[in-house]
């Protein structure tokens, strides 16, 4: 297995419905991802949602692959995919309240 992707989508930020994107780019390379959301210290609540849709433009509702819901300040939290997606992204569901949360996702290809 080797690594073939990399990239903060989401870095430190808070506001509801800011969103980080793997586009068809990023994706074409690589079988499975895994996704690391981090709420920061002071955190109190927030929800970050993983979901997928056929192209970064689609303008409807995206399927939602992961729900992660704040549960403790400083706390990391995984989701792993292996599905056949053509675009994903992390989008905070809801606001994060007393500080930020940091989204990354690495790809590795089988």
């Amino acid at each position: 297995m080797s690594r073939n992707l990399f990239k903060i989508l989401i870095d430190a930020l808070a506001s509801q419905d800011v969103v980080g994107y793997v586009n068809e780019a990023d994706i074409a390379n690589v079988t499975e991802l895994g996704f690391y959301v981090e709420f920061g210290a002071g955190t109190g609540a927030g929800v970050v949602l993983i979901e997928t849709a056929s192209n970064t433009s689609y303008a409807g509702t995206w399927a939602v692959l992961s729900t992660v819901t704040w549960s403790a300040a400083s706390k990391s939290h995984y989701v792993g995919v292996t599905d056949a997606l053509a675009v994903v992204r992390a989008r905070i569901g809801t606001a994060v309240t007393g500080g930020t949360v940091t989204v990354k996702v690495v790809g590795n290809n089988r």
